[in-house]
């Protein structure tokens, strides 16, 4: 039982092949799926007749991958400002309102954020800079920061993305993604892992 919901308002995050990684600022393909106006909000309690409460509003951006802290005050959440942004983590505080960018470089692409049990935020990003061997969609690895995003630490290197990290407890899971992704009439080898 829980007191509230935490979740997005976006259009659906598609496009032209793989959904996760298009429309950073490299992409060829970002004009193809980049659909703005997006909010994080919270509905307390969660039922149709709940109290919903917009803590993040981006009318020319995208907002994704929320996840809430365990101390149940803090919002991690990806954020593209506009067309011509990347997606960069942020942490919102549910007592203040405020909001504080934790990454903010340029030319990568930094989202599906997690907090860890030791304080510290898994993420995924395209920050090396490669597109998958069949189609024109950058490549994310999964990264990790300390809690304030001032030490970031890549891990090894895939020619596929990794896709949705998510902690519980004390375990890191993630899917590589690719195994079953298709791409023009080659497909995408040697992504299953």
């Amino acid at each position: 039982d829980f007191g509230a919901l935490v979740f997005t308002r976006r259009a659906p995050l598609g496009g032209s092949h793989y959904a996760y990684t298009e429309a950073v600022s490299w992409a060829r393909d970002r004009e193809w799926s980049f659909r703005p106006g997006a909010s994080l909000c919270s509905l307390s309690p969660p039922r149709p007749d709940g109290e919903l409460r917009v803590l993040v509003e981006s009318p020319a951006g995208v907002v994704r991958d929320p996840d809430v802290h365990f101390d149940g005050r803090r919002i991690l959440f990806s954020h593209k400002a506009n067309a011509e942004d990347d997606f960069h983590l942020y942490e919102c505080s549910l007592d203040t309102g405020e909001v504080t960018a934790l990454t903010s470089d340029a030319g990568f692409a930094d989202y599906e954020g997690v907090y860890l049990p030791d304080g510290s935020i898994l993420f995924n990003s395209t920050r090396c800079v490669q597109t998958v061997p069949c189609w024109i969609t950058p490549v994310s690895n999964l990264y990790a920061m300390d809690a304030d995003g001032a030490t970031s630490i890549g891990s090894r290197s895939t020619t596929c993305t990794t896709t949705s990290p998510r902690c519980w407890k004390t375990v890191v899971l993630c899917t590589l993604g690719g195994s079953t992704t298709t791409g023009g009439s080659s497909g995408c080898r040697g992504c299953s892992r």
